[in-house]
C-alpha cells in the first residue's frame, strides 16, 4: 500500500457473494446504517460492501484522515474479501473518497458513481453542527428525548437533528457516547473539504448524479470532472436536494441500476 496506518474498517455485507460486488461509501457525519435500505435492494443484483468510514460508525478512530488514506482503507477491504475489481458508489465525503480510489487505484474500480459532489475544494459550511456537538456534554443525559431536545436549541431541523443522533452510542447505565471519533474529524475537517488532487485520469465510466436542488456540483465544475475522468457523464434528479438517494431512492436506484448493467 501506498500509505501507513490502515484501518480494518467496520463493514456491512449483503447479497451473494458471487454477484458482482459494489462497495458503498457513506458521507461525512453518516455511517452504513444509513445505507441499509438501498443497499438492500442493490444486493438482488449485486454483493454489496457498506464499510464505515475511519472514525466513524463502529471503525476504528485515528488521528488523521484524508482521501489518499481513505482510499487505502477501501482497497484494503477490497483485498480482505479477495475482491480484485469493483463498481463503486460514493456520496458527498464518499464520493471524494470513491474518485481518490478510482484515481490512485484504477485496476480495481470498473466503474465509479459519484453522487453530489465535484472533486474540487469546498468552503466550511458545518461550522454549526461542530459547535452544536461540542456543546453536549453526554454524561449529563440520560435519554435520547434529553439530547434531542437539547440539541434542537441549536439545530432546529429535525431530520438533521435524525441523522446525527445517529451517532449515539448507548452504554451500560443508561449513559451515552458518541460511535464517531468527533475530535478527530473535527482535526481532519480541513482534509474533509480539499480538492481531488489533478494531473491523473480515470478512463474507465463514470457517472455523477447531482439534485437538482444542491449546489454542490455547478456547471461550471464539468472542466474539472472531465479533466479527471474524460469518460463521466452527469444526471441530475428533480426535486432532490444533496442527499439525492434519500430524497428520490426510487429514481436513484433506478438510474444506478441501468447505469451499473
Amino acid at each position: 500500500m501506498k500509505g501507513a496506518g490502515l484501518l480494518n474498517l467496520h463493514v456491512r455485507l449483503y447479497g451473494d457473494k458471487k454477484s458482482p460486488p459494489l462497495v458503498i461509501l457513506h458521507g461525512l457525519f453518516g455511517s452504513s446504517d444509513n445505507w441499509h435500505s438501498l443497499a438492500s435492494r442493490f444486493a438482488q443484483t449485486h454483493f454489496v460492501l457498506v464499510p464505515d468510514a475511519r472514525n466513524h460508525g463502529l471503525s476504528p478512530w485515528t488521528d488523521h484522515s484524508d482521501y489518499s488514506t481513505m482510499a487505502e482503507d477501501t482497497v484494503e477491504l477490497l483485498r480482505q474479501n479477495d475482491i480484485v475489481s469493483t463498481s463503486v458508489l460514493g456520496h458527498s465525503m464518499g464520493g471524494k473518497t470513491a474518485m481518490e480510489t478510482a484515481l490512485l487505484y484504477p485496476e480495481y474500480v470498473d466503474k465509479l458513481i459519484v453522487v453530489d459532489i465535484a472533486p474540487k475544494a469546498y468552503p466550511g459550511h458545518h461550522d454549526a453542527i461542530f459547535s452544536a456537538l461540542a456543546s453536549l456534554d453526554l454524561v449529563d443525559f440520560t435519554s435520547r428525548k434529553q439530547i434531542d431536545e437539547a440539541l434542537r436549541l441549536k439545530v432546529p431541523e429535525e431530520g438533521l437533528r435524525k441523522f446525527l443522533l445517529k451517532n449515539l452510542l448507548r452504554n451500560a447505565g443508561d449513559t451515552f457516547s458518541w460511535k464517531m471519533n468527533f475530535n478527530g474529524i473535527r482535526a481532519n475537517y480541513a482534509n474533509i473539504l480539499a480538492g481531488i488532487p489533478g494531473g491523473r485520469l480515470y478512463t474507465r465510466p463514470v457517472l455523477f448524479i447531482r439534485g437538482e436542488l444542491s449546489e454542490y456540483i455547478g456547471m461550471d465544475d464539468l472542466n474539472e470532472i472531465s479533466g479527471l475522468f474524460p469518460a463521466a457523464e452527469l444526471v441530475t434528479i428533480q426535486g432532490a436536494g444533496h442527499t439525492v438517494h434519500a430524497d428520490k431512492p426510487d429514481k436513484f436506484t433506478e438510474i444506478v441500476e441501468e447505469f451499473l448493467s
